[in-house]
C-alpha cells in the first residue's frame, strides 16, 4: 500500500472515518482506492461505497463527533460532507464486486475496492465525462497488467441491470477535449499526457473492431 499519496491532514481523516465505527459494509473506491495500490498520483478525496442501504443521519452523527463538519448534500443513501477540509463522499453502490476487497493492514478496518472494479467503474465515469486524472487512473490501471479489453468485457457484469452502451464507451475514450482544459494531477510516476492519449485513441481501434465482430 501506498498510504504516501496522502498528506498528513487526509491520513488523519481516514483515520478518523475508521475508528468512528460508521465504516461497516463501506469500502474505498475511486481515485484514493486506486492510488493506495498504485502509489501513481496525489489524491485529495475520498469515496465511500456501500452494496446496502444506509443512514446519513447516522454517519453524520458518528463523524460530527469526531471532527469539523461540513454537510454539502444529504439524502437517503447518499452523503456529501467536508471532514476537517476533507471532502469525503457516500454512495449507496449495489453493483457486484467484480474482485476481492482489498484489506490493507496499515489501517485495521479499511476496505479498498480492487483495481478490476475500480477499472471498470472508471470505464463508467469516462462515458460520462472524462477528466484527466479519470484517464491516467485508468490508463495506470492497464499499465499494472490488467487488459482494457477485460475490463471492457466486465461492464456486462459489474452493470447487470443496465443496458450498457459498449460503442459508446469505447468512443468515449477518444474523447478528451473536457481532460485538455484540466490540470495535470500531482503525479509520484513519470507520466506523459500524450502518452496516455495516444495508448487510449490505439486501444480504441482495437475495440471497435473486437465489438463489431
Amino acid at each position: 500500500m501506498f498510504f504516501n499519496v496522502l498528506e498528513y491532514q487526509r491520513y488523519e481523516v481516514l483515520n478518523k472515518i475508521v475508528k468512528s465505527d460508521v465504516i461497516g459494509e463501506f469500502y474505498l473506491g475511486g481515485g484514493t482506492g486506486l492510488a493506495l495500490q498504485l502509489g501513481h498520483r496525489v489524491s485529495e478525496d475520498f469515496d465511500f461505497f456501500s452494496p446496502i442501504e444506509f443512514s446519513s443521519d447516522y454517519i453524520i452523527y458518528k463523524l460530527e463527533k469526531a471532527g469539523d463538519i461540513n454537510i454539502l448534500y444529504s439524502a437517503k443513501d447518499t452523503l456529501h460532507m467536508l471532514l476537517d477540509g476533507v471532502r469525503v463522499t457516500w454512495l449507496y453502490y449495489p453493483n457486484p464486486l467484480l474482485d476481492s476487497l482489498v484489506i490493507p493492514t496499515e489501517i485495521k478496518g479499511l476496505k479498498i475496492a480492487s483495481k478490476i472494479d475500480i477499472g471498470v467503474m472508471k470505464l463508467v465515469t469516462i462515458s460520462s465525462r472524462g477528466s484527466k486524472k479519470d484517464f491516467i487512473d485508468l490508463y495506470c490501471i492497464c499499465q499494472s497488467g490488467i487488459e482494457l479489453e477485460e475490463l471492457v468485457k466486465l461492464l456486462p457484469q459489474k452493470f447487470p441491470n443496465k443496458m450498457v452502451n459498449l460503442y459508446h464507451i469505447i468512443i468515449s475514450l477518444c474523447y478528451f477535449d473536457d481532460a485538455e482544459n484540466e490540470a495535470m494531477p500531482k503525479m509520484f510516476i513519470r507520466l506523459d499526457w500524450d502518452n496516455v492519449k495516444r495508448f487510449f485513441l490505439d486501444s480504441c481501434r482495437k475495440l471497435i473492431k473486437l465489438i463489431e465482430q
